[in-house]
């Protein structure tokens, strides 16, 4: 047979070669230990080293192989597709489960839902989970807000929280508060607006928004020009942003009062606490049926509404809203002392409180004795009472001390 190549011949003959070499040392052990039977012995074993270097060689070559694939199989397979095993690959042992990690330092609650868990009063609402609020208009309104802070006069806390009726429904959390600090020489100067969209007004939350931001403006510049201060021309500038809003917003292009009603009917509550030296002195107004109240311990003193009250010169209005403006507008004027504690709300939180002799009003006096955090206030205000499901808002005003100069 004539073979193709002379590899394969030059192979067989290096192979004969190596037989004959083999033979050789074979008769000359066979001569050394005087029989066949070594030789035999010999020759198995000669044959399992050869065995034994061609599956090395063979091994090896397996290797290179798979290194080669290894190093081109990135830039032609799919990132996202596990790449199969190579032949000389050995079977994946299973992985140890992963250990958890260490606790940190300062580990939370063990249930951190429970630690936020509304606090039940009497018999609690219903427990679901919150629908996503939908405002076709202008912005998302979040579920829940919260502030905080402190200057050398006062300290604040402010929430506002979607109540559970709108929660469940789906609707957009009509409450708004909006707060503003200022100095004026050497007095610090808080301003304040409270507002609460009317149930049935169509966008009474864009309303509420519009009436306490322009109301806070119009206040602030009566305040710093010097002027007599004139609440019905603080009211108006509110009314004539509604109708801004209106016509910008909601495409009306020459709103009446009857149509700013029906879409963003508001009530607000607005008002300034300026620093004294031992005091603070509180001046406020209000249009519709959100409170106002002088914490002192464990007693709610309601600012409007309290006829005879000394610390306050009071003039009542029946329950009406924006962009109505009674004539004339109510008004508040008061000493708030160092131990006091103003709060502003709306109906949702006014409603449950009642005139404070109940468990809302233990509740809130208890916590309230000292400004809590900024989420604390928030955290208490989402309370769940069964039938009290509006939205509520409370703003808390603490007069701080006068710091004595260092020596």
């Amino acid at each position: 047979m004539r073979w193709p190549s002379g590899t394969r011949r030059n192979q067989d003959e290096s192979a004969g070669s190596s037989l004959e070499d083999l033979r050789q040392r074979e008769a000359r052990e066979l001569e050394r230990r005087g029989g066949p039977t070594g030789t035999r012995r010999d020759q198995e074993a000669a044959r399992r080293d050869q065995e034994g270097v061609r599956r090395e060689h063979e091994a090896l070559r397996r290797d290179q192989e798979a290194a080669a694939h290894a190093w081109l199989a990135p830039a032609y397979q799919d990132p996202w597709q596990a790449a199969p095993p190579s032949s000389s690959s050995p079977s994946p042992s299973p992985s140890p489960s992963p250990s958890p990690p260490p606790p940190p330092e300062h580990a939370p609650p063990a249930d951190l839902a429970a630690a936020w868990e509304p606090i039940v009063v009497d018999r609690a609402t219903a427990e679901f989970e919150p629908r996503p609020p939908g405002v076709p208009v202008r912005r998302h309104i979040p579920d829940t807000v919260f502030d905080g802070w402190s200057s050398d006069s006062f300290t604040v806390r402010s929430a506002s929280v979607r109540g559970y009726a709108h929660r469940y429904n789906g609707a957009p959390r009509q409450d708004h508060v909006t707060v503003f600090f200022q100095r004026r020489g050497n007095r610090e100067e808080l301003l304040f607006a409270v507002a609460d969209g009317v149930s049935n007004a169509r966008h009474g939350e864009l309303g509420a928004a519009a009436a306490a931001e322009a109301a806070i403006e119009a206040l602030q510049q009566f305040l710093l020009s010097g002027r007599p201060l004139d609440w019905a021309a603080v009211a108006d500038a509110a009314v004539r942003h509604m109708a801004s809003v209106t016509r910008r917003h909601l495409q009306v292009p020459a709103p009446s009062a009857a149509q700013i009603s029906e879409l963003l009917a508001t009530t607000l509550t607005i008002g300034a606490v300026g620093a004294l030296p031992d005091r603070a002195r509180v001046i406020m107004t209000r249009v519709g049926d959100s409170g106002a109240w002088v914490l002192d311990g464990a007693h709610y003193r309601p600012v409007f509404g309290a006829e005879g009250t000394p610390e306050a010169a009071v003039v009542s209005s029946g329950v009406t809203a924006l962009p109505q403006i009674p004539d004339p507008m109510p008004f508040a004027a008061f000493d708030l002392l160092p131990h006091q504690v103003l709060l502003v709300g709306t109906d949702g939180f006014g409603d449950p409180l009642g005139d404070g002799t109940g468990q809302i009003g233990q509740l809130f006096a208890w916590h309230l004795a000292a400004p809590p955090p900024p989420r604390g206030l928030a955290h208490l205000l989402d309370f769940s009472r069964e039938t009290f499901d509006d939205d509520r808002t409370l703003l808390a005003v603490w007069p701080r001390r006068a710091r004595r100069e260092a020596p």
